[in-house]
């Protein structure tokens, strides 16, 4: 289980997802991410809406399932549903601080998985490169350090799934993995040292994407 990238299908129940799904559309504590500086600037991308000192039967399912995957080896560090309106763009989840209100320790140990749980049926998929991060979230950063890269995404990738992302940033990404398509009851973890992003999703579904995103430390 130590892959870079794992989906499995029909991981979870599918009832226990759904109702998780109407628990999550009673949420009110979300707080709104707008676009500062992409392609997207002024508008809103996601609510999130953190979870890990809730108490919610379905939620407990999910986590305990989740952590029975990495066998005992990982510690949530974040958990939060998600309603993406706009695709994210490049990134990584390796900076993440502890979001539990019980927890005060927000020393980030060591970043292991980034989990992401559907909770609907989506036409969307995540796009992972092969590009890591030594040590920041943004691509910037990583532009600024590295070379272009000799072999990268091509551009017929990129006007397919891409197109909301700055054309310039294909230059320094090669193509890891296109992820299948997001279902209810599925599973993906990808290494949080990744980047990757959203496919340009908004162009062909109304409405948002609806998701749990589970940050998880190696135990130490």
């Amino acid at each position: 289980f130590m892959n870079d990238i794992i989906v499995q299908d029909n991981f979870f129940d599918l009832l226990t997802i759904n109702k998780l799904f109407d628990q999550c559309q009673k949420l009110t504590n979300g707080k709104e991410f707008i676009d500062r500086q992409g392609i997207f600037k002024g508008s809103t991308i996601a609510w999130q809406y953190p979870l890990i000192d809730l108490s919610i039967k379905e939620l407990d399912y999910v986590l305990h399932k989740t952590l029975e995957l990495f066998e005992n080896t990982a510690k949530l560090t974040q958990v939060n549903y998600i309603q993406l309106h706009l695709p994210w763009d490049v990134h990584c989840d390796l900076k993440r601080r502890n979001n539990s209100t019980k927890n005060v320790d927000d020393v980030e140990v060591n970043p292991f998985y980034n989990v992401l749980v559907p909770l609907k049926d989506v036409n969307s998929r995540t796009i992972v490169f092969d590009q890591r991060s030594p040590g920041y979230n943004d691509f910037w950063q990583y532009k600024e350090e590295n070379p272009q890269h000799p072999n990268p995404v091509s551009q017929e990738i990129w006007d397919r799934y891409l197109s909301m992302c700055w054309p310039h940033d294909r230059l320094w990404l090669s193509l890891k993995e296109i992820l299948p398509a997001q279902q209810a009851g599925q599973i993906v973890a990808i290494k949080r040292d990744l980047f990757h992003c959203s496919d340009s999703f908004h162009l062909y579904n109304s409405g948002p994407k609806h998701y749990l995103q589970i940050i998880l430390d190696r135990k130490t």
